[in-house]
């Protein structure tokens, strides 16, 4: 009896308890699951009108060569401007590297061999005018039997002689305008162009001789003279599309083809030159700028090409952002089949047609792996 009293006690204690912890020990309280992240990484509407995605397509395997070279005027477009007679230059009109204009006064000079010159001209025309009517009545006098046909043709050359001589003279004079009021000749520009010369001034005496008083050169056309190394024979020649670019313009690209390549090796410098001709209408190329210029040529070969900047490398490999959707970005690690400073070729890791962003995708790229430890 005692015993069945102290198992009614003890079921009461455990109904009791049940009842103040759970409220009722025969009904299932539902427990809570424990939390887990489950949503995805999305792009803000915001965020994503400055992205850019590219396609992934496939090209042909440029190799690039890279090359030192350095911006040269055109010989064919440069002016060396020699007197040809002895004064002294009363004054300049013009600087080191500044663009002039055909026919523009660039100084003035003092010169008693001008002086003759100009004296000489005169004469010369007017006995030109002499044997011209003396030629003309030895015609008249020829057609009536009159004058001998020696007379005549001797008439006739010496006259061919003068007007040879003048034209001659008058080559001399071409570039220089007497201004008699002032006593001085005026040495005009021979052609239009930049001064990358000049060896004159004001109060200086000249002389007939080889030394050029300045040199005008047109550089709207110019040329990159490149070093080609031994190494790098085998891959050079002629034709070949050649980018150059300089530390005055970064991130601009100046565009050229080889157009000729040297057959002579230079001892001195162990390279052979090539040339690249280049536009140059803003006259951005100076001469002696040095530029660095990447020669490409095709492998025979294609691949999946990328701009290297598109690439995000990290821990030691290769990755890029893969934009299937807006909230489905993958981060994709690639292995490359060759890259220079421009493309990379992909050997593996993408498909042909798949999108991969290639603006703030550094970014983009630090979001999703701050996103993946929250």
């Amino acid at each position: 009896m005692n015993s069945l009293k102290k198992i009614t006690a003890d079921s009461a204690a455990v109904l009791l308890l049940c009842t103040t912890l759970f409220g009722a020990c025969g009904e299932k309280t539902p427990v809570a699951a424990p939390a887990q992240f489950s949503e995805r990484f999305c792009l803000d509407e915001n965020f994503k009108a400055g992205l850019h995605a590219i396609t992934v397509a496939e090209s042909p395997i440029l190799e690039s060569i890279p090359l030192i070279g350095k911006i040269e005027s055109n010989p064919d477009q440069v002016v060396h401007f020699i007197s040809l007679v002895s004064g002294v230059v009363t004054k300049t009109y013009f600087s080191l590297g500044e663009e002039v204009k055909q026919g523009q006064l660039l100084a003035e000079i003092i010169s008693p061999e001008l002086n003759a010159l100009e004296a000489e001209r005169k004469s010369l025309e007017a006995g030109i005018l002499v044997s011209r009517r003396h030629l003309s009545a030895l015609q008249s006098m020829f057609d009536d039997k009159i004058a001998s046909e020696k007379d005549y043709l001797e008439a006739e050359s010496q006259l061919k002689s003068q007007i040879a001589e003048l034209e001659k003279l008058k080559a001399n004079l071409l570039l220089f305008q007497a201004v008699p009021e002032k006593g001085v000749f005026q040495v005009l520009a021979p052609s239009t162009g930049v001064v990358i010369s000049k060896n004159v001034t004001g109060g200086m005496h000249i002389v007939a001789d080889d030394t050029p008083l300045f040199t005008i050169a047109n550089l709207r056309t110019v040329w990159a003279m490149v070093n080609v190394y031994a190494g790098n024979l085998a891959q050079v020649e002629n034709g070949l599309e050649a980018n150059i670019r300089t530390v005055s313009y970064p991130g601009e690209v100046f565009q050229g083809t080889i157009s000729n390549l040297s057959q002579v090796f230079d001892d001195e410098e162990k390279v052979v030159k090539g040339r690249i001709v280049l536009q140059n209408e803003k006259l951005r190329l100076k001469p002696g700028m040095v530029v660095d210029v990447r020669v490409s040529r095709e492998r025979g070969e294609q691949a999946i090409s990328l701009p290297v900047s598109a690439l995000i490398f990290d821990k030691d490999h290769y990755h890029v952002l893969v934009w299937n959707d807006d909230c489905d970005l993958e981060v994709r690690e690639v292995g490359l089949l060759y890259k220079d400073n421009e493309l990379a070729y992909i050997q593996s890791g993408l498909k042909l047609g798949e999108r991969i962003l290639s603006t703030n995708h550094l970014l983009v790229y630090e979001q999703i792996k701050n996103h993946n430890k929250s």
